[in-house]
């Protein structure tokens, strides 16, 4: 069975000129970027499960400029022919478990720790787990491969145990 792909739209880095964070006047944004200095949550060994092969360099943060100007961060990995990135929320409606447990089209995985849900998603960029963990959302995105649930599972094992308490 196809699994159909969702467009996911980038989320506000920063207030738009009326002060809105969401592009509508006077409403907050679901997420807040850039909640840590270092978004390099996933080891070496998890990476490289999931971009089957080991990474080329360390993974390390880099800030991206988006089109309308505002500026955030990720945390990048090279392997083979595929990229990940990592990027790191809070959340600023419901709780980081109840938004992931909201995602649409989203295919849960399971085995991941007490407190933790995360869920697989399709997108534009490619697979994509979002990760909902104490007071953190986390997004893990593979360009180029589909990693197995096991390679997600280690992964998101990893970046949770790397999350500050």
């Amino acid at each position: 069975m196809a699994v159909p792909t969702r467009t996911v739209p980038p989320v506000p880095a920063g207030p738009a000129p009326d002060g809105s964070t969401d592009g509508t006047r006077g409403a907050v944004a679901p997420l807040t970027a850039d909640v840590l200095t270092d978004e390099c949550l996933v080891g070496a060994e998890a990476l490289a499960g999931l971009l089957g092969a080991e990474p080329a360099v360390p993974a390390a943060n880099a800030e991206i400029a988006r089109p309308d100007g505002a500026r955030t961060r990720a945390c990048f990995a090279v392997g083979g022919s595929s990229t990940a990135a990592v990027n790191v929320y809070t959340t600023n409606r419901g709780t980081p478990a109840d938004h992931v447990r909201s995602a649409g089209g989203a295919r849960g995985i399971d085995g991941t720790g007490d407190g933790t849900v995360a869920v697989l998603l399709e997108t534009v960029a490619g697979p994509t787990v979002q990760v909902g963990a104490g007071r953190y959302l986390v997004t893990i995105a593979v360009a180029g491969r589909n990693p197995t649930d096991e390679q997600w599972r280690t992964a998101v094992r990893s970046a949770v145990a790397a999350l500050p308490r």
